[in-house]
């Protein structure tokens, strides 16, 4: 064409223009101290630039191939399918293809929108898997930090907006754009600060979430329940929480290690100068109305920060203005040797890391090369108040969740849902909506005009639509493992935990109250049934089902008795819930036992009731138990407490442990063949509340006289040392685990010296007449005293296993101290 022939003098001189042309050109080397590396090099490029005192300049003709519609448009729809192509730097043609994007809309707002023009057109005509690419490549912009940070930010995200509102008839397409936006959201830092681009992201979509998200697209009425969930978990994304780590996978490979400040790495002859400022005070959080949630009193988002090191400084700019060769255009500029910006930032989240441990608030890394630039990290929005906002308008959208919750139930869905009777329910379905609400509890003031029913909060829904999904699960219409239950009821701890009057106003049956406390003793009537050794699998605690009152959207909750379903939320030890309830149903309990430690009635009713004791039983004593974990510790801590206080509850408890309901009904659970130390544990407590509390005679003589307590005590000392003689003689030592055989011998052999030492000498010559195995239990613990307890243990559990061998000897000898003295007196009255 026209511009191959320029000059037509001669040939030399086009060989020469040619050549001048598909060559980046070099700069002198005394203009390169000013001009930074962009972060959107490669390692290779990376490498060159910084080995190399130049600055490197794209030729027109060469920059305009990389920067049209036509290239991006080639670029994004006719990539490979299958990544197989390997770039120069080792990258797949996927990555590189983003890389170049990257590069070219650095300091560019021109390519930006045209980038934006050809995805948008992509995302509007294409399928999911059609324009994968394009979307990756459109949210990859979001991470560019240049002086065009925030124009490109609003650019790229109402391109996002555009996809998601042309799509949202379409499940595959919606939710597929939206979980791109919600990884990038969640590669952010935890910090307080960051780099702008990512709190520029933040603050749009805190910002355009109510509008653009709720109300156009939740609440639209035909949106997809998975469209739905998609745009909570984008709305999630805002809150910071400890569970967040930053995701390695990113660019800004921003550490969440603030304990460990990173190393510097080499910087050239060029330093960094940290600048500090005070930590800005944090508004306030309380609410005395309800125009937040109008929108008239939000809080304003802070200020950002431009890196004003990606602006040209007058310098750059006249050698960039001074360059009179036509056929140059400087998309970008580049320096060497100096650290790149991705270095800068490191080291700058680094140092801000250490100061945020001192009060101090890192604002800018500079360069101490005579330079204007420097390195900004911009502050986030106070986590507070993106809670307080999330908070307020995800309970404007309450009653969307919840009608689709309990539509669930009347319609099938097809799926990788679970199978009931035939019908297809996603039990995860809005679970993240609970889950978001949660992290959003601060205890704020402003939250009890959100929640308490007294003020036209959310309780009374909320508390009928857990009883309306437990109840299905009961009825086998969802999952026993539950899982928008099961946050559900983790909302209900944190909410509860925060706010006592929440507490109150289920207890008290949202009765109307003055004072926000329960002004008297809650009766409600119920029935309980006796415990039943056949049903460990499935807990229905009292034996009832409601089967009314809880269906439907005009459900008159009035006339529930919350305070039963409370206690008689549904739950099952089968082995496939083992997860869900040591993750859900644990954090049950823990509002149960938080309630009970506040109210004096409910506690009153929580350890009378069935449901309390099958659990126990069910979750921490029986062959269904664990050893372990959270779900072992609350029940089992929790009956240890309440043991202690309640005479009633030490009474149930003894007949529970006593009754032989195990192995078939031939043994107890103190005399099951499982190894296992709690049950012993928890009966020592009984006996030792019962003496202090000078109570023997009812729990004590109950579990001697009715449940022959001294021969089940007798076989548990035989069934533990038996085991312990078991691995001596087969020649394997007793290790670390083998653990529970010495403490479970060592607590049986307390227990009876509790309970013998709790009597008189004649009252134990009177119990040894009734006890058979008193002869038996002498003579062992005449050879415990003597046994050569080192020839027992291996090396690696020596010095636990004799700790707890000291006990067993300990407690033989005063077993054998009290019989000893029982039978001298014996003695002497005969002589």
């Amino acid at each position: 064409d026209d511009d191959d022939d320029d000059d037509d003098d001669n040939d030399d001189d086009d060989d020469d223009e040619t050549s001048k042309r598909s060559t980046p050109r070099k700069v002198e080397e005394n203009t390169m101290g000013i001009f930074p590396l962009p972060p959107t090099l490669t390692q290779d490029a990376l490498s060159v630039m910084e080995s190399s005192a130049a600055r490197f300049e794209l030729p027109r003709r060469d920059a305009a191939l990389v920067s049209t519609k036509k290239f991006f448009q080639t670029a994004f729809d006719e990539h490979p399918r299958h990544v197989d192509g390997v770039g120069n730097d080792g990258e797949s043609s996927f990555t590189s293809i983003r890389a170049i994007t990257l590069h070219a809309c650095y300091q560019n707002i021109e390519t930006t929108r045209i980038v934006c023009e050809v995805v948008q057109r992509l995302l509007e005509d294409r399928k999911a898997d059609e324009f994968a690419l394009a979307l990756d490549v459109l949210l990859s912009l979001l991470e560019i930090d240049d002086s065009l940070s925030l124009d490109r930010t609003n650019m790229v995200l109402d391109t996002v907006v555009a996809g998601v509102a042309h799509n949202i008839r379409y499940e595959k397409e919606s939710t597929t754009i939206l979980i791109g936006l919600c990884d990038t959201l969640a590669k952010r830092t935890m910090r307080s600060h960051g780099r702008p681009c990512d709190v520029m992201l933040h603050n749009w979509v805190l910002d355009n979430f109510p509008t653009q998200m709720l109300e156009e697209w939740f609440r639209r009425p035909n949106t997809s329940v998975e469209v739905r969930q998609n745009i909570i978990a984008v709305i999630k994304r805002l809150i910071v929480t400890p569970s967040m780590g930053y995701n390695g996978s990113s660019s800004s490979n921003l550490s969440t290690d603030t304990s460990i400040p990173r190393k510097r790495e080499a910087m050239g002859s060029y330093q960094n100068e940290v600048v500090t400022l005070p930590k800005r005070r944090r508004p306030s959080r309380v609410v005395e109305s309800a125009d937040s949630i109008n929108g008239t009193n939000e809080t304003k988002l802070p200020p950002l920060s431009k890196p004003v090191s990606l602006i040209a400084t007058e310098q750059q700019q006249s050698i960039i203005n001074d360059d009179d060769d036509d056929d140059i255009v400087v998309l970008g500029v580049v320096k060497g040797p100096i650290a790149t910006m991705k270095k800068d930032q490191d080291e700058a989240e680094a140092v801000a890391s250490e100061q945020e441990k001192h009060g101090e608030v890192i604002v800018a890394v500079s360069v101490n090369d005579g330079s204007s630039g420097n390195m900004v990290l911009s502050p986030f929005c106070d986590p507070f108040v993106v809670k307080e906002r999330v908070l307020s308008h995800l309970i404007t959208i309450f009653g969307d969740v919840n009608d689709a919750i309990r539509a669930q139930g009347s319609s099938k869905r097809n799926g990788s849902a679970s199978h009931h009777n035939g019908s297809y329910l996603d039990t995860s379905a809005f679970a993240e909506y609970f889950e978001t609400l949660r992290l959003c509890i601060t205890g704020a003031e402003f939250e009890k005009g959100l929640l308490l029913h007294r003020y036209h909060g959310i309780h009374k829904q909320l508390a009928s639509l857990l009883w309306k999904i437990d109840e299905e699960g009961r009825s086998e219409r969802r999952s026993s493992a539950d899982i928008a239950k099961g946050e559900l009821v983790l909302l209900y701890e944190s909410i509860i935990e925060f706010h006592p009057e929440v507490g109150n106003e289920l207890l008290s049956n949202f009765a109307p109250q003055n004072s926000g406390r329960l002004d008297g003793p809650i009766d409600v009537d119920h029935d309980e049934e006796e415990d039943n050794s056949d049903s460990d699998s499935i807990g229905v605690a009292g034996g009832r089902r409601h089967r009314g009152g809880c269906s439907g959207n005009n459900t008159d909750v009035d006339a529930v008795d919350h305070l039963a379903k409370l206690l008689e939320v549904y739950v099952t030890s089968a082995r496939s819930n083992e997860w869900y309830n040591t993750t859900y149903m644990s954090h049950y309990y823990s509002l149960l036992l938080l309630l009970a430690d506040r109210h004096a009635e409910f506690r009153r009713r929580l350890l009378g009731h069935n449901n309390w004791r099958w659990s126990l039983r069910a979750f921490a004593l029986s062959n269904t138990a664990g050893d372990s974990g959270p779900l072992f510790q609350t029940i089992f801590d929790g009956s240890m407490h309440y043991v202690i206080e309640s005479e009633e509850f030490r009474s149930d408890i003894i007949s529970m442990l006593a009754s032989e309901s195990c192995d078939g009904g031939k043994r107890s659970l103190i005399t099951q063949t499982r190894l296992e130390t709690g049950t012993l544990r928890l009966l020592l407590q009984i006996l030792v509340s019962e003496r202090q509390h000078n109570d023997a005679g009812n729990a004590m003589n109950s579990f001697i006289d009715d449940h022959r307590g001294l021969t089940q005590l007798s076989l548990a000392v035989h069934k533990f040392n038996q085991r312990l003689d078991d691995d001596v003689r087969e020649g394997s030592k007793v290790g670390e685990r083998s653990s529970t055989v010495l403490g479970g011998l060592s607590l049986a052999l307390q227990c009876l010296c509790c309970i013998l030492g709790s009597h008189g000498l004649n009252q134990v010559r009177s119990l040894m007449s009734v006890w058979p195995e008193a002869d038996d239990v002498n003579f062992l613990c005449h050879k415990l005293v003597t046994k050569e307890w080192e020839k027992c243990f291996d090396q690696d559990s020596l010095t636990e296993n004799q700790v707890e061998s000291v006990r067993v000897v300990e407690y033989a000898n005063e077993l054998l101290r009290i019989l000893a003295s029982a039978e001298a007196i014996a003695e002497a009255e005969v002589v």
